[in-house]
């Protein structure tokens, strides 16, 4: 008997043997039948299907015919819809252009077209072809390759990194419908750098005064140096508008020039910016602008300090008490003390020049010592003042002399005008001295009797004694912020031309008054002090001795001041002309000595004068008593040590610019200067030679990059040396940053 055997759908599954044959002989052996399950690659779930068992065929009449059961099978499915993107992370494109791929395929054969959209989430950074995938049921297999490239976005915005979205899948075959695939993480690696440019020192200039063109370096890697645009901006628009930031220079060497406003001074940070069209690149630099101002002031010479008069009153041209006259006996020089003042913030000088009115017989003299003559300087191009620290000032004595041969009453005036410098065309004050010709002797004034009075009653002055007094002259009595004293004369004895003047002295300030005798022609004679007021009976102070009697100007020095007739509650200090007073600390009074302190901090080196002055303002003075001394100090400093350009390329020259500076008060000789890296010395030692106190010499130094130093970035350190004595090394070197590219 045969029986044949068949699969409903051998798709799914295969059947083996086809057929079985039993025979009188193994009709009681079981034969077995193999089920082999199909892959179709389809996700179409477990199938079931038949094993069919046709009619057997034998000539046994009880087999033929007979149909035995079919078989029932499921087969398992083992294909599932996916989509395999690999791979999906770690992809690196670049700025420049550069690509990166991945492959896509299906993980199981579709029923219908499957198609997959592409799309990158930051196109500026990378984008995506196809931009869409389709796979059939014939190529569902095979993996199609995506590619991926880079943007440039011309910004130094780092490496950014972006996706590439795979949208989720549109097709017939519901399996595959709205899958969605794995997106791919990419990374753009950024190209662009921005441009460079060399750092800018400091700069200090003065009102109304530009900076002139101050050189800078720009560059770039990817663009030539002619194509960068420069623009500043500074933090005080009232300072320094930006306007008046003006650029100059071509290609990569460039100047920045910087115009204060008119009358400002200050300082701002200015910022100058170079761009290559993308990106920026700054550097800053603080500007100081000093205020300059200068007062012109002017007395007679007999006059105390006090008699300056106008102070912060700027003058073009002279008024009030900006000219000062005298009458001078033929022969005689009349003196006159004009001080020029530094009232800006910067020590400088200033120029004085001098104009003096026609006529001739005249001896007109100017000179700031007893052993200097600037008459052909002033009269000229100018004399041009010592440095003066803020608030400093210099003293002119201008001596005008009439000859013999001058008329009387001839007048003879010079008028003083200060600038800021020689090239200066604007008057910042002026002052005058004028003198009047009198043949009449010059009164010289020794004394008056009595020399002291009680402020509670009137003094009465007998005839003062000296040389050249008239009878008909007139007498009064000056204190500095005090109104004159003037007296009433009275000829007491005509015949014995004896002159009394009376005084009322009541109620008047306490202290020395200077006494100034008046001749009928107008010649003067001043006594300093020679009058005194009190208000009692009191004798005033005296001042025989200071012990110590020097001091440095860097700090308090503990005092014992010798003398007699000194009353508790006295005050003590230190008076210099054109200075300002030190006041004594700390006082402990008894009658013939005072303890102190003076603060000598700062203050200007020379000799001093020791004043008492007592609670009822009688005065005690030991002239030039006290010398105050410059402190010695060793200083040596680098105040400017750049590179450029910088980045360099390796065999490219750069150019160091050095300035070293005597920062000390004393000269200093075989200073050297060197440049090292690590412990490498580049250049040098030089020997820059002797500085004097406060000077500084600047210049430039190159160097070769050679070609086998590797690309990198270098720390250069310029480094002056020090001096036997300098305690203050902290100045003495400075450190640079040098990138060298390949």
């Amino acid at each position: 008997m045969k029986i044949n055997l068949s699969s409903s759908d051998t798709s799914e599954g295969t059947v083996s043997p086809e057929s079985l044959t039993f025979t009188p002989v193994n009709w009681d052996k079981a034969q077995k039948v193999t089920i082999t399950g199909v892959d179709d690659n389809l996700d179409d779930g477990d199938i079931r299907y038949t094993i069919v068992t046709a009619k057997a065929s034998s000539a046994d009449t009880n087999y033929n015919n007979f149909d035995a059961d079919d078989v029932s099978v499921t087969n398992k499915d083992d294909d599932t819809a996916g989509v395999t993107v690999d791979p999906t992370k770690d992809l690196t494109t670049t700025e420049a252009g550069g690509i990166a791929e991945f492959t896509v395929v299906l993980n199981s054969q579709p029923t219908a077209d499957v198609t997959i959209g592409l799309s990158s989430n930051d196109t500026t950074e990378g984008t995506v072809l196809p931009i869409s995938l389709t796979f059939t049921p014939a190529n569902w297999d095979t993996a199609q390759k995506v590619t991926v490239t880079g943007v440039d976005d011309k910004l130094d915005d780092g490496d950014i990194a972006y996706t590439i979205i795979t949208a989720a899948a549109i097709s017939a075959d519901e399996n595959y419908n709205n899958l969605d695939a794995s997106d791919v993480s990419v990374t753009n690696t950024d190209d662009d750098s921005p441009p460079t440019i060399s750092d800018i020192a400091s700069q200090e200039t003065e009102q109304d005064t530009s900076t002139g063109a101050i050189p800078f370096v720009v560059g770039d890697n990817e663009s030539a140096p002619e194509d960068l645009k420069l623009s500043g901006h500074s933090s005080n628009q009232t300072l320094v508008p930006d306007a008046n930031i003006a650029f100059g220079g071509s290609g990569a060497n460039r100047t920045v020039t910087v115009t204060p406003a008119a009358g400002q001074s200050g300082s701002a940070t200015i910022t100058v910016t170079v761009s290559d069209g993308y990106l920026t690149a700054s550097d800053t630099f603080e500007l100081t602008v000093y205020q300059v101002k200068v007062d012109g002031l002017i007395k007679l010479s007999s006059e105390q300090d006090c008699r300056y008069a106008l102070e912060n009153v700027y003058q073009t041209t002279p008024a009030d008490a900006q000219v000062r006259q005298q009458v001078m006996q033929k022969g005689a020089a009349a003196e006159f003390i004009a001080k020029i003042v530094n009232q800006g913030n910067s020590t400088r000088s200033f120029v004085v020049k001098a104009t003096e009115s026609a006529g001739t017989g005249w001896r007109v003299a100017y000179k700031p010592s007893n052993t200097t003559d600037v008459t052909t300087q002033i009269l000229g191009t100018g004399w041009t003042t010592s440095s003066l620290a803020p608030g400093g000032s210099q003293t002119l004595t201008i001596q005008m002399t009439p000859g013999t041969g001058v008329n009387d009453g001839a007048v003879k005036s010079t008028t003083l005008r200060v600038y800021r410098s020689t090239e200066d065309a604007t008057v910042r004050d002026s002052l005058q001295a004028v003198t009047t010709a009198s043949s009449a002797p010059r009164p010289a004034l020794t004394g008056v009797n009595p020399n002291t009075g009680n402020n509670a009653t009137t003094a009465t002055i007998s005839t003062p004694y000296g040389t050249g007094i008239s009878p008909e002259a007139t007498v009064k009595l000056t204190r500095c912020g005090e109104e004159d004293i003037t007296s009433t004369r009275i000829e007491a004895n005509k015949a014995l031309n004896i002159i009394l003047y009376t005084c009322n002295i009541t109620g008047r300030a306490v202290g020395p008054w200077d006494v100034v005798v008046t001749n009928p022609d107008g010649q003067t004679a001043t006594l300093p002090g020679g009058f005194i007021i009190t208000n009692d009976q009191t004798p005033a102070p005296t001042v025989t001795r200071i012990t110590p009697d020097t001091g440095e100007n860097t700090g308090p020095v503990n005092v014992t001041i010798t003398g007699t007739n000194s009353q508790v509650g006295a005050t003590a200090k230190l008076t210099k002309s054109g200075q300002g007073d030190i006041p004594g600390t700390n006082l402990n009074v008894t009658s013939n000595q005072i303890t102190g302190t003076f603060d000598l901090t700062g203050q200007t080196p020379g000799v001093w004068d020791v004043v008492v002055t007592n609670p009822d303002e009688q005065v005690g003075r030991l002239a030039n008593g006290f010398t105050i001394t410059p402190p010695v100090v060793h200083d040596m400093a680098l105040t400017q040590f750049s590179i450029a350009p910088n980045p360099v390329q390796r065999g490219a020259k750069v150019t160091f610019k050095v300035t070293v500076k005597n920062a000390g008060t004393v000269t200093e000789t075989n200073v050297r200067f060197r440049i090292t890296s690590g412990e490498q010395t580049l250049m040098g030692p030089v020997n820059i030679g002797t500085l004097t106190a406060g000077q500084q010499k600047s210049g430039n130094v190159r160097l070769t990059i050679p070609r086998t130093v590797r690309p990198g970035e270098y720390l250069l350190t310029g480094e002056v040396s020090t001096v036997p004595g300098e305690t203050n090394i902290t100045n003495n070197s400075q450190t640079v940053k040098l990138v060298v590219r390949g």
